[in-house]
């Protein structure tokens, strides 16, 4: 499948500059009465709901009509009692990114209604409808890099792209041998045209599936209602915070023979690549995934059970390249200070793992009682869930895999060179 350069783009400039129904306008009014433009995401849904309510008067008018009927199964857009009822199986970083994502939705369906009551004639928009019209936006759009027209400012435009949209996800990392893994890519050719093409051969009757990005379960979960029914693939990741407390006490045991001067250095350093010395109440990121080492981690964990000679050494080399003159390759730890870090980091994170994965094995046995019992609908989003917790016990497996003592005294070099990246920033 080609989409020519002469396709219509239906994104949020069209939906904006498209007034069949009246919205640009009342878009227009509403923005300079709240002083502030609308999320892209309104009038692109917006575009959907007028398109499904008149068909036969909208561009778009069949391709509305032949989408979902429900809106995407997102936690996003679940009941208050539903989603609490989940929580205790959800990572606390995730239900963050649940919350924001609720309060995403609630504004932009204010500002619609809003705009929707400007229109002459024009029913209510319900609830319902935008969440139907916002949740396909946001699950089937194509993002396009796209150059600004006499510029060289790269823009990045979500678009809706009838048929090509129907293609299924598959994780980047399935393999191309199986039979759910990615059977289409997307490439571009000479002319900026962008080309679908199956990689394989395709039976009759088999889904088309390319890959929507390298996106972790709780990325497919929030935006497109579902997590893959194989939840353990090398797209999987896990996004924690910490609190510098941790390394900080972590600091007090791994290094307390430091002498004076070398626990004042030592410390200098983990200031320096942002370890310690945060303001009160902020924390550190850290992201877990299953294709690559604990980088940052490991560049802590290098710092902190470095030795007095290595810590000078390392502490030189931060010197010459903040000054410009390496990016801080002048040291080599030794085997044990590899295998110390790297015991280390397995320890931390399986402290992490127990509140990550949320509830215990013996928990989610008696969730999953009461998921049973109560059936229906809560019974599925438990179950997708559940899929999400294994994907986050899968990368804590593999990561840790990397972190046995074996391991790490035969490929253990990946701390250094984390440790090098960290003070050379």
């Amino acid at each position: 499948m080609t989409r020519a350069l002469s396709s219509t783009a239906f994104d949020a400039t069209y939906a904006r500059s498209d007034d069949a129904f009246g919205a640009n306008a009342a878009i227009s009014a509403y923005e300079g009465e709240v002083q502030r433009l609308v999320s892209d995401d309104v009038p692109m849904a917006l575009m959907l709901v007028f398109a499904k309510r008149y068909p036969e008067r909208s561009a778009l008018g069949a391709y509305a009509l032949s989408l979902p009927k429900e809106a995407a199964d997102t936690p996003a857009l679940y009941e208050d009692e539903s989603l609490e009822a989940l929580v205790p199986m959800l990572s606390l970083h995730f239900v963050d990114q649940v919350d924001a994502a609720r309060r995403e939705f609630a504004m932009s369906c204010a500002d619609a209604r809003q705009i929707v009551a400007k229109m002459s004639d024009e029913p209510a928009l319900e609830d319902l409808e935008f969440a139907w019209a916002w949740s396909m936006v946001r699950s089937r759009a194509i993002t396009f890099a796209v150059k600004k027209s006499g510029t060289d400012v790269i823009e990045r435009k979500r678009c809706l792209v009838p048929v090509c949209d129907v293609l299924n996800h598959s994780p980047t990392s399935t393999s191309d041998d199986s039979d759910d893994g990615p059977n289409v890519s997307i490439e571009s050719n000479d002319v900026g045209e962008s080309i679908w093409k199956t990689t394989r051969d395709v039976a009759k009757g088999q889904a088309l599936r390319w890959t929507y990005g390298e996106l972790s379960n709780e990325e497919m979960w929030l935006w497109y209602g579902f997590v893959p029914s194989t939840p353990s693939h090398g797209d999987c990741s896990v996004v924690f915070n910490l609190p510098d407390t941790v390394f900080a006490n972590g600091l007090n045991a791994v290094a307390k023979e430091d002498r004076e001067e070398t626990a004042a250095l030592r410390r200098r350093l983990l200031e320096r690549c942002g370890a310690l010395g945060l303001n009160e109440g902020e924390e550190l990121s850290f992201v877990l995934t299953m294709r690559g080492n604990p980088k940052v981690l490991g560049g802590i964990a290098g710092l902190m059970c470095c030795d007095a000679d290595e810590v000078v050494a390392v502490a030189a080399s931060a010197v010459i390249a903040s000054n410009g003159g390496g990016d801080g390759s002048l040291f080599s730890f030794k085997p044990e200070t590899r295998r110390r870090a790297g015991r280390y980091v397995a320890w931390l994170l399986t402290q992490v793992e127990a509140f990550v994965c949320g509830a215990t094995d013996a928990e989610i046995a008696e969730l999953e009682r009461t998921a049973e019992a109560v059936g229906g609908e809560f019974a599925a989003r438990f179950r997708t869930a559940k899929r999400l917790r294994t994907g986050a016990k899968s990368t804590f497996a593999a990561v840790q895999g990397v972190l046995t003592e074996e391991s790490l005294l035969k490929n253990g070099s990946w701390i250094d060179d984390a440790t090098k990246t960290l003070i050379s920033t």
